[in-house]
C-alpha cells in the first residue's frame, strides 16, 4: 500500500504527468513491486477502488518464487531485469512466472543478462562474495551469495529500460 499513498500524493501534484507514472524496485523493493501489481493482490484492489494506477512496473531482482507460486497476473505492463548468476533471488521462478503471467493487453517481459549477479545494474561495483547472506537451506550458497554488476549488463539495463518506458509511457 505504500506505493499506492506514493502513487495518490504523486498524482495530486501539479507538475506530475499523472498518466506517465511508473512503479520501479529494486530487490526486496522489487518483490514489493510485484505484489503491488498483482491483479488479484489486495494492493491493486484497493488501488483499483481508489480510481488509482501505476502505467507501468519494473523490477530488478525481484524474489519471485511466491509470486510465482500464486499465478501471479500484472495489471500494467511489467518488465523483470534479472542476472543470469543471480543466487539471491534466481532468475528461474522469474522465468516461470513470466511465462504464465501473460494478461490480455498486459505485456511481462524478463530481460535475463548473462553472467550477471544479483546487483547487475550498480555502476563499478565489482563482484564479490556477500558472507552476511547465507542461503543454508540452498546447496552451495551456505557460505554467501555473490553480488556486484557487469558493465556490459549494466549497459543493456539502461537500455532496455529506456526502451520499455518509451514503449509504455507515451
Amino acid at each position: 500500500m505504500d506505493a499506492y499513498g506514493a502513487l495518490r500524493y504523486m498524482t495530486a501534484q501539479a507538475f506530475v504527468q499523472k498518466e506517465k507514472v511508473f512503479l520501479i524496485g529494486f530487490s526486496n523493493g522489487a518483490t514489493g513491486t510485484l505484489y503491488a501489481v498483482d491483479q488479484s493482490g489486495k494492493p491493486y484492489q484497493r488501488a483499483k477502488e481508489m480510481g488509482i494506477s501505476f502505467r507501468a512496473a519494473i523490477a530488478f531482482y525481484p524474489g519471485c518464487t511466491k509470486a510465482e507460486n500464486r499465478r501471479f497476473k500484472p495489471a500494467v505492463p511489467l518488465a523483470i531485469m534479472i542476472g543470469s548468476l543471480d543466487e539471491w533471488t534466481p532468475s528461474k521462478p522469474c522465468e516461470k512466472l513470466i511465462e504464465h503471467a501473460d494478461s490480455p493487453g498486459i505485456p511481462a517481459t524478463i530481460h535475463l543478462y548473462p553472467d550477471a549477479y544479483h546487483g547487475v545494474d550498480v555502476p563499478a561495483s565489482k563482484v564479490r562474495l556477500r558472507t552476511d547472506v547465507r542461503m543454508k537451506n540452498r546447496p552451495g550458497m551456505e557460505k554467501g551469495v555473490h553480488v556486484g554488476g557487469n558493465d556490459a549488463a549494466r549497459e543493456a539495463t539502461v537500455r532496455d529500460v529506456d526502451a520499455f518506458l518509451r514503449r509504455h509511457l507515451q
